[in-house]
C-alpha cells in the first residue's frame, strides 16, 4: 500500500516530512521528488530532470509512534514549495527498502484575531435609581434634628504631658541612632547556575541561525560527532554539505567504505549515503568525487546504462588529472 506522506512548511526554506506506514528506519533516509505531470524528478539545483536525485533527510523525534518525521534541507524544501499546486510523488529509499507515496503540502494555518470584548454598561448611581419623591421630599412625620452637644473642654495640663512624652521619645530615638553600631552588610549569595549548553536539534538550529560559514558548521559537526551528539552532528554535516560541494565530498568519505573511520555517529560504512554526497560533489567538478562515484556505480553493475554512466565519470576524473581514475579505465579496457 502506498505511503501517506505530508510536507509541512516551517519557514521559507525549512520543512518536515511526516510519513505514515513506513517501517522502522535509522537516523536518515534518501528522498526523491517526482512530478506526476511529466514524471520528472527534482534536482539539487531546483530543476526537473528524467534521472532521480536523492536528498538525504535526517530523522527527528515525534510524539506519534505511527508517524516517522524527517527534516528537509534548504534545496529540498525550496523545490517542493516551488512546485506548489502540482501533484507530486515522494520516493523513499534505504538499503533495506524502497517505497513511495503521494506528497501533500501543508502550510501553517494563519492566526485569526479574536473579537474584542465589549465593556459592560456603566451602572447608574443609587441616587439616580431613587424615585423623585423619595430623593427630594422629606418624610411627612420627620422632626428637625437637634444639634449635637459639644464635648466639654479638657484641662490644659494634658497638653504639657503629651508634649513631654514626645520630647522623651525623640531623645531616645536620637540616642539609639548615634550609639548603636552600624549593621554589617549581608554577604552576597552564590551566583545562579549557568544554563546547560544546548544539544541535539536545539544546538543545530542555534548554529544555523548564526549564519556561520559552511566550513565552521562542518567543524562544529565534527566536534558533536566526537562527543556523541549524533542528532546535532548529522544535521550540521548535512547543512554544511548542502552549501559547499567540497564539504559534500568530505561527508561522503565518512560513509565510504574505502576511507571509513568509525566514530560515535558513524558506526559502519553506508554506500548509498556515500553515493548521494559523491554525486553532488562530482557534479560540482571535484575529481576525487567523480572517480569514487564512478567506482561505486561499477560496484553495482558491469553492463548497461549504469555501467556507461560510471565510465563517463571515470573519464571526467581522469581528464581532470586523477591518476587512479586513468588506471581504472586502463584496467577495464576503456579509453
Amino acid at each position: 500500500m502506498p505511503l501517506q506522506i505530508e510536507f509541512k512548511t516551517a519557514g521559507a526554506d525549512r520543512g518536515t516530512l511526516r510519513v505514515r506506514g513506513l517501517p522502522e528506519v535509522g537516523s536518515e533516509v534518501l528522498v526523491a521528488v517526482q512530478r506526476l505531470a511529466d514524471a520528472r524528478y527534482l534536482t539539487m539545483h531546483g530543476l526537473w530532470d528524467e534521472a532521480a536525485s536523492w536528498f538525504p533527510c535526517p530523522r527527528v523525534d515525534g510524539d506519534d509512534p505511527a508517524v516517522v518525521r524527517f527534516e528537509t534541507g534548504t534545496a529540498l524544501s525550496a523545490g517542493i514549495l516551488g512546485a506548489a499546486g502540482e501533484p507530486l510523488r515522494l520516493h523513499l529509499r534505504r538499503r533495506d527498502f524502497t517505497d513511495f507515496g503521494p506528497l501533500e503540502v501543508r502550510h501553517p494555518a494563519p492566526i485569526h484575531a479574536t473579537a474584542p470584548i465589549q465593556a459592560a454598561p456603566p451602572v447608574a448611581p443609587e441616587s439616580a435609581l431613587a424615585s423623585p419623591d423619595t430623593a427630594t421630599d422629606p418624610l411627612p412625620d420627620a422632626k428637625p434634628r437637634t444639634p449635637a452637644l459639644q464635648p466639654a473642654r479638657r484641662h490644659s495640663g494634658w497638653r504639657w504631658v503629651v508634649l513631654a512624652l514626645c520630647v522623651i521619645g525623640l531623645a531616645t530615638l536620637t540616642w539609639r541612632y548615634t550609639t548603636q553600631k552600624t549593621a554589617e552588610p549581608i554577604p552576597p549569595g552564590p551566583p545562579p547556575p549557568a544554563p546547560a549548553p544546548a544539544t541535539g536539534k536545539a544546538l543545530a538550529d542555534e548554529l544555523k541561525r548564526q549564519n556561520l560559514p559552511p566550513a565552521a558548521l562542518f567543524q562544529r559537526a565534527t566536534l558533536a560527532d566526537q562527543s556523541g551528539d549524533c542528532a546535532a552532528a548529522i544535521r550540521l554535516f548535512v547543512e554544511a554539505a548542502n552549501r559547499d560541494a567540497t564539504l559534500a565530498d568530505g561527508l561522503a568519505r565518512r560513509y565510504d567504505g574505502a576511507a571509513f573511520q568509525p566514530s560515535p555517529c558513524f558506526a559502519e560504512p553506508k554506500a548509498d549515503s556515500a553515493m548521494v554526497w559523491y554525486e553532488r560533489a562530482a557534479r560540482a567538478g571535484i575529481p576525487h568525487a567523480q572517480r569514487r562515484y564512478g567506482e561505486l556505480l561499477l560496484d553495482e553493475t558491469s553492463a548497461g546504462p549504469v555501467y556507461r554512466d560510471a565510465i563517463e565519470w571515470l573519464r571526467k576524473a581522469a581528464a581532470a588529472g586523477d591518476a587512479a581514475a586513468a588506471s581504472r579505465l586502463a584496467a577495464l579496457g576503456e579509453r
